[in-house]
């Protein structure tokens, strides 16, 4: 059976597209990032007391930062500047240092604020630390606002509903109602009967030139928030990323609406997917370690999809409520979008899965301003999926029957979920992921004591040195336990208790006290409650002092490109199935095969991509380039705690005993994701699996060295 000319275009087509996707992806960069420069350490570190006053302050982030609009202020408590606004980067641009003037014993607040030359997101911050002791009266908010500027929640709400609205709107011009033979430049003149399909494609281009006019005033109004969050003026704001993706957005944004008025639907409507598709550069997803393309690209196909099903609504609502006569082309067209939004459905729901996957990860991520935004869209998203059903199985039946009040009454409530919707977006790109936004838990624990009496204890900054023990007191049935009288008794394990120490009453169960915590290493706080009726509580909790905080929740590279491969796969066989089946509309029959090559992309992703990302499970061998790499990573992020000649400060692993005592894997594990509990931080969020794996060559190089310029040893004497 021959091929059509028509299927054979359409399926070389594919195939090209299939190619240049496949090279895309074979080229992509293993880079690692964060969705915003998320500060990492600082130095000195949040909350702690020095003994001696620091010459400078260090910050480092998880992602490069514009040296023009990021700064770092430390003031005293009565606000004096200290610092000497001299603010240097090293490491590429993650690590950032300023200066400080001499300082007196008190306690300093800094104030940082940065953006992301990955993804131009805005990010700001404060913390204080404490020279010889620290001070009753500071008040320090800790860490990033909610919104970077008041303005970008409205901004982005009008920016998405706007480019939504274009995109779905265009589509139902081109892909939903049939393009008429006769163009329609102008309104008939006055005493002429305009055709009803005419008016219909009429008052649609109106919708996309509203649509395309309140998208500029999004772009306007976030172009200030941008300039608010930064402290910059506009035009600064407009280098970078950000400002390319900024300008190509806006002009896109243009064209769309001047290829409207020149009756060119279909150049307009290439014109606002790149509009879209602008967005996900600088998205959450344009920062994720390792995973930027994929999780770009799904971006983009999930904005894609959503636009041409719930941006096409308004257009659809139109001509459901404004259809006199013509009711068989009007269901014929409802029917057509009914086919089109299945297929967006399906790929805005993988592709949604696949990106909530990445900014969750924990269930506890969804108490965050994020998660709650990400449970709200899915109770929408599957309250539209519910109405796009009922629509299909019996309001599209009853409007052939002459009953349109059942369609119009849904379409009306789907168009109103939609614009929810669209919040719940606008509040998600807005703010910070959910899993960048959990801090890292508190040294500390929870006992329960033989009475049912549940005492958490926590203590702040879980630093050598003086440190703020909170103690949270809830009775069996979860009820606080208020009034009581609680001490408190700290020393290092396996030594006697030192002096009794009693917290004060903040907050309804919670209790405070300052105690130091003089040494790196385990702590017994025992803490005893007696409340104002019933029998005291007693228990003792572990506290691991100086230890590094447990690892941020991070996608992994390789499971992140095999679904990204899966969702291809699923969505595109998906969409080539439905179009296939029920896609009756003359000049579309060879739809499916963008579905099928779409489907064949994924696979290429799973078979040969893939691979490439895996985490490796051996060592890389030693060459000189790799040992001048492991040098360079050593003397920047290892030497301070190991020492220039790897010998190392207290409370710190000898590598010479270790190095070449374990496995490949053992140190690999170890160098990502720390050990929480001890010295050892985490470095998957700094260090690429490059630099990880020449690092710890180069270690293993310096320890065998030292082995063999090591004397021999005599060997002993034989008896007679």
């Amino acid at each position: 059976m021959s091929m059509r000319p028509r299927h054979l275009s359409t399926a070389l087509s594919a195939l090209v597209l299939l190619a240049l996707a496949c090279g895309v992806l074979l080229a992509a960069p293993r880079d690692r990032a964060f969705a915003h420069a998320t500060l990492v350490s600082s130095d000195p570190a949040e909350d702690a007391v020095v003994p001696l006053p620091p010459n400078r302050i260090t910050l480092s982030f998880t992602e490069p930062v514009e040296s023009r609009l990021s700064s770092i202020e430390v003031t005293t408590t009565e606000g004096r500047r200290v610092d000497r606004d001299d603010l240097t980067l090293q490491d590429g641009g993650r690590r950032a240092t300023v200066s400080l003037a001499p300082l007196q014993r008190g306690t300093y607040i800094v104030d940082w604020k940065n953006v992301s030359t990955i993804d131009g997101h805005p990010l700001s911050g404060r913390f204080a630390f404490h020279v010889g002791e620290r001070s009753s009266n500071a008040l320090v908010t800790k860490g990033a606002p909610t919104f970077p500027s008041r303005l970008e929640p409205p901004a982005r709400l009008l920016l998405d509903a706007g480019l939504l609205v274009l995109v779905g709107t265009l589509g139902v011009l081109t892909l939903v109602v049939r393009p008429s033979r006769t163009p329609v430049v102008r309104p008939p003149r006055s005493g002429t009967q305009r055709p009803e399909a005419a008016s219909h494609r009429i008052a649609l281009h109106q919708i996309v030139l509203a649509a395309a006019g309140v998208a500029l005033a999004g772009a306007a109004l976030q172009l200030a928030a941008q300039a608010s969050a930064t402290g910059a003026s506009p035009v600064d704001v407009l280098h970078g990323r950000w400002g390319a993706a900024y300008l190509v957005r806006t002009v896109a944004v243009a064209i769309a609406g001047g290829f409207v008025l020149l009756r060119r639907p279909r150049i307009a409507l290439a014109a606002a997917v790149v509009a879209l598709a602008s967005l996900a550069v600088t998205s959450h997803g344009a920062a994720v370690r390792g995973l930027a393309i994929p999780a770009v690209t799904a971006d983009v196909l999930h904005l894609t999809a959503v636009a041409v099903w719930i941006g096409g609504l308004p257009g659809i609502a139109l001509l459901a409520w404004t259809q006199r006569s013509e009711r068989a082309e009007i269901i014929a067209a409802l029917r057509r979008f009914s086919t089109l939004a299945l297929i967006a459905a399906g790929v805005a729901g993988l592709t949604g899965t696949y990106l909530a996957w990445l900014h969750v990860m924990r269930l506890s991520a969804f108490d965050t301003t994020y998660g709650r935004a990400v449970l709200a869209k899915f109770v929408l998203f599957s309250g539209l999926v519910v109405l796009g059903v009922v629509n299909r199985r019996w309001s599209l039946p009853a409007l052939a029957r002459g009953m349109h009040r059942r369609l119009r009454l849904t379409l009306g409530v789907e168009v109103a979920l939609g614009i929810g919707l669209v919040a719940a977006v606008a509040v998600m790109t807005s703010t910070l992921p959910a899993r960048e936004a959990l801090r890292p838990v508190l040294p500390g624990g929870v006992v329960t004591a033989p009475d049912g009496t549940r005492i958490e204890v926590r203590a702040r900054p879980g630093l050598p040195g003086a440190n703020e023990i909170t103690v949270d007191v809830h009775d069996q049935r979860g009820r606080a336990i208020e009034g009581a009288a609680v001490t408190l008794r700290a020393a290092p394990a396996g030594q006697q208790a030192g002096d009794i120490i009693t917290a004060a009453s903040t907050d309804s169960g919670v209790y405070q006290a300052s105690i130091v915590l003089g040494a790196r290493g385990v702590w017994i706080v025992a803490v005893s409650v007696a409340p104002r009726e019933g029998f005291d509580s007693n228990a003792s909790v572990r506290v691991e002092v100086g230890g590094a905080p447990a690892p941020r929740p991070t996608p992994s590279t390789s499971w992140g490109w095999k679904g990204f491969g899966w969702i291809l796969v699923i969505g595109g066989a998906f969409a080539a199935a439905v179009a296939d089946r029920e896609w009756a509309w003359r000049g579309r029959a060879h739809s499916p095969w963008y579905g099928a090559g779409t489907a064949a992309v994924g696979l290429v992703v799973l078979i040969l991509v893939a691979p490439r990302f895996a985490e490796p499970t051996t060592l890389p061998s030693t060459s000189p380039a790799t040992l001048a790499l492991g040098k360079q990573v050593y003397e920047t992020s290892c030497q301070r705690c190991h020492g220039a000649e790897l010998v190392p400060i207290e409370g710190v692993a000898d590598l010479r005993l270790h190095a070449l005592m374990h496995a490949d894997t053992y140190f690999l594990d170890l160098v990502r994701n720390g050990r929480p509990g001890t010295a050892m931080p985490a470095f998957r969020d700094s260090l690429s699996e490059k630099q990880i794996g020449a690092v710890l060559t180069y270690i293993q190089e310096e320890v065998r060295l030292l082995e063999a310029a090591k004397p021999a040893s005599p060997l002993p004497t034989p008896a007679r």
